[in-house]
């Protein structure tokens, strides 16, 4: 772009001009040429050439910004962490660089104290050589995801500057999510037969429901002697009493997903048989972790009662009338009939009999019979 200037020009003086141009740029430098003429008295055109050089800088910061864990257990107080990573991308070096985040303060350098970590020089400036880490710890407790927005803001350092006269600031922004998930275990446990007799085989049905929203894996190290590589087989684990357990429990079905794996809104079922002899209170024990990073633990019990009866009866025999004529002292047989109005027709004696019954189960059928001397009946 040239522009001309009209005027008389006395020696010695020296005129000044400028001229301001706004990009776009291309390249890393743009050369300027100036020419400037002028016409003597005598009418000789005399001009000169002159040029200059100006370095085009392009300054620029970059952030990621990453959250662990990613996903959190809903409504439930959370501790996460936030790392941020900054860059410089551009071509000058970036003085007074700070990070701040929406929804998360105070974020610090690491180390907190000093120099930034990756500031490897020590002169407090974001070289393009160089990337800066930061973070900031909350406890967070959410029923809908989290986004938080971090921001960087760094001053081009070009020329010594910024100084008096600073350079705009250049920025960049970074978001990271956490979602609340609802990780949910149900186990269940039941006898085919909770009255029994002792040495029963009951058997008992088992049934682990995936009711969250993420999916269920069994830990590695559950149960301690399991092997891992049939975690079907003994996921659940049955302890009958303080001393007996039922084992081993048989997979039935329910894995239709993805194998091994407890599915969203799956449903397995088992089965374990065991001779009862004495009443127990049944315990069922099942132990998942979630399938995503957050690793949640879930640990559920099912309990049922078998109760071993055993069917009892008691007689008691009372007399309730003694003999008045002994059939040995009879007249005839050598006695002497015993004084009284019934002399001498024998008066037989006279019983009451009292059934209980101190057993656990009603009692049919119940029947009362003596067999003393075969005579007399029983009668309810």
């Amino acid at each position: 772009q040239r522009q001309m200037c009209i005027r008389d020009s006395d020696p010695p003086e020296t005129w000044t001009y400028t001229c301001s141009r706004t990009g776009p740029w291309l390249g890393s430098s743009v050369t300027n040429d100036a020419l400037v003429t002028g016409v003597a008295p005598n009418g000789q055109v005399v001009k000169d050439i002159a040029d200059d050089t100006v370095t085009i800088f392009t300054p620029d910061v970059a952030i990621e910004k990453t959250a662990t864990p990613t996903e959190v257990p809903k409504d439930t107080d959370t501790e996460v962490t936030y790392d941020y990573s900054v860059s410089n991308p551009g071509d000058v070096p970036l003085a007074s660089v700070s990070v701040t985040d929406d929804k998360c303060s105070p974020v610090t350098a690491i180390p907190p104290t000093g120099n930034n970590s990756g500031d490897t020089n020590g002169d407090g400036l974001l070289d393009t050589t160089e990337t800066w880490t930061y973070e900031c710890v909350q406890t967070v407790n959410i029923d809908a995801e989290l986004v938080n927005v971090a921001t960087v803001s760094g001053v081009p350092v070009i020329d010594g500057r910024p100084g008096d006269r600073p350079n705009p600031p250049v920025t960049d922004t970074d978001t990271a999510l956490v979602a609340p998930f609802d990780a949910d275990l149900v186990l269940t446990k039941v006898a085919d037969n909770t009255l029994v007799f002792p040495g029963t085989l009951v058997t008992y049905t088992y049934t682990i429901t995936n009711d969250g929203d993420v999916d269920l894996l069994r830990p590695a190290s559950w149960p301690p002697s399991s092997d891992p590589t049939e975690p079907r087989d003994d996921w659940v684990i049955d302890q009958i009493g303080p001393t007996g357990t039922c084992a081993p429990l048989d997979y039935i079905g329910g894995d239709a997903g993805r194998s091994e794996v407890l599915d969203v809104g799956e449903t397995w079922t088992y089965t374990c048989a065991t001779t009862i002899d004495d009443t127990a209170v049944n315990i069922a024990v099942v132990e998942a972790v979630t399938d995503n990073a957050a690793a949640t633990e879930l640990v559920r019990f099912a309990v049922a009662e078998v109760d071993v009866v055993s069917p009892a009866i008691d007689l008691e025999k009372t007399s309730a009338r003694p003999v008045v004529l002994d059939e040995n002292a009879l007249l005839g047989q050598g006695g002497t009939a015993i004084a009284g109005p019934d002399v001498p027709i024998v008066a037989p004696a006279a019983y009451v009999y009292r059934v209980t019954n101190p057993g656990q189960l009603p009692l049919a059928n119940v029947t009362v019979s003596d067999t003393y001397g075969g005579q007399g009946s029983v009668s309810y």
